[in-house]
């Protein structure tokens, strides 16, 4: 829930209430995946808190019914603007998905992030390999815009919009695939606000996904 308050008064008092009072017990929706339908790939929150440099699989939990739990590789517990967030380096550092992470129709893609640098291929989130299909969506190197690649398909420069580094923002990707094959649409939400639609992208999305990582590509 977003909440836009104009004015708060020193005596104002906010409360917020949710679930049942009298529950001693979480009800089974919080981990079997009922929240989120079938229409959602994944949803990992990454607060779980894990040993720097330490390796455990399946920690990084999927709250989605398909259970594709991440697997924690060097990444370490960092805060974040809720609860806790992952550090990743690019490189040593990711969470392993060990099982398909796409589908072949629209995709959208929302994470909260906070970028340091860019000195490599940071990847956002990546699959493994570069087969026809594969979804590569990370920094390029010495850049801090953001680049969308479908292998053998589709290529989208975002860079209408550079990020600043040590600052977390809420990005969001929405690729809309149109019918047709040469008329779908990417378009990057920063913080809520549209910063950059590109036109004209080929409707091919990988339609047999492969494993992948966030924080890193196998390449």
């Amino acid at each position: 829930v977003w909440v836009q308050v104009d004015l708060l008064a020193s005596n104002t008092a906010m409360v917020a209430m949710w679930g049942h009072t009298n529950w001693s017990v979480a009800p089974a929706c919080t981990t079997n995946g009922a929240v989120w339908n079938s229409n959602y790939e994944a949803v990992w929150h990454l607060n779980e808190t894990v040993t720097n440099g330490g390796s455990q699989a399946g920690v990084h939990r999927d709250f989605t019914a398909h259970d594709r739990h991440g697997n924690q590789e060097g990444n370490g517990t960092v805060d974040a603007p809720i609860a806790q967030g992952q550090h990743l380096d690019g490189t040593n550092n990711y969470i392993g998905i060990p099982a398909s992470i796409v589908s072949t129709g629209n995709l959208t893609i929302a994470t909260w992030l906070q970028i340091d640098g860019s000195d490599g291929w940071d990847a956002v989130l990546n699959h493994d390999g570069y087969i026809a299909g594969d979804v590569h969506y990370q920094f390029p190197p010495a850049d801090l815009s953001v680049d969308y690649h479908v292998s053998a398909a589709w290529h989208a420069d975002l860079s209408a919009y550079t990020f600043s580094t040590g600052q977390w923002a809420h990005v969001v990707t929405v690729y809309d695939r149109s019918a047709g094959s040469t008329n779908g649409t990417l378009a990057l939400y920063v913080d809520g606000d549209l910063k950059q639609t590109v036109t004209n992208l080929s409707t091919t999305l990988n339609p047999s996904p492969t494993p992948g990582r966030i924080g890193s590509w196998d390449g």
